[in-house]
């Protein structure tokens, strides 16, 4: 049954980071626990450092507060708990009008639009040519990742890939700084992560930079 609890409340977001880029990675950061409705952050002063990660189900949100609270997130831990007013989606659902300012409003459509560009770039594997899906090696399940800052941990890339299907395994190179790699159990698994990750910019100064690495199974 839906609930308020279904809407995580998140503080103490870095206010540096582009907010599109921001609403990016708490999506690629929550949806491992389950359904997405909307992720909404505001640019207004008053709640800058904030935002709201509205699930389908309850359970989602408590598994969420419960593995991430305290999580560092761009260089800042998070700091989670549940949404005390039900959210604009949950009142839609229920037949309650709501009158928010149309700022809100426009706000949420883009981030709504955003989403589903970037479903659609994920989907998109079967029309994007060989060559534009690898660098230097063929397409293979492991990924090689560059670009991570220097206080990435596994944990981090876990939550970061485990989003997409066939996910097994995430480790940082050891001796190569902001390197990593990322193995799936298919090819076709790795390059949609690989179209769905590629120039995907973590915060001001890191973008990633992916390459597919030779299995040698």
């Amino acid at each position: 049954m839906d609930s308020p609890v279904s809407t995580v409340y998140v503080q103490n977001l870095n206010e540096k980071v582009n907010q599109n880029d921001l609403k990016s990675a708490l999506y690629a950061a929550f949806s491992q626990f389950g359904k997405i409705l909307q992720v909404t952050s505001a640019k207004t002063y008053k709640l800058r450092g904030q935002a709201w990660v509205i699930f389908e189900e309850r359970t989602a949100a408590q598994s969420a507060i419960s593995y991430l609270n305290g999580f560092t997130f761009y260089d800042k831990p998070l700091r989670l708990s549940y949404a005390h007013s039900v959210s604009d989606v949950f009142l839609h659902r229920s037949g309650v009008s709501t009158n928010r300012s149309s700022d809100t409003h426009a706000m949420r459509k883009a981030d709504s639009q955003a989403k589903e560009k970037a479903t659609r770039s994920r989907a998109q594997t079967g029309s994007i040519s060989e060559r534009d899906r690898t660098t230097d090696a063929p397409s293979s399940r492991i990924i090689c990742v560059k670009g991570l800052p220097a206080t990435t941990t596994d944990s981090m890339l876990q939550i970061l890939f485990e989003q997409f299907p066939g996910f097994e395994d995430a480790r940082l190179t050891q001796g190569a700084d902001g390197v990593a790699r990322v193995q799936f159990q298919l090819v076709e698994q790795a390059t949609i992560a690989f179209n769905g990750l590629q120039g995907f910019r973590l915060n001001p100064t890191h973008t990633l930079a992916l390459s597919y690495v030779l299995d040698r199974m």
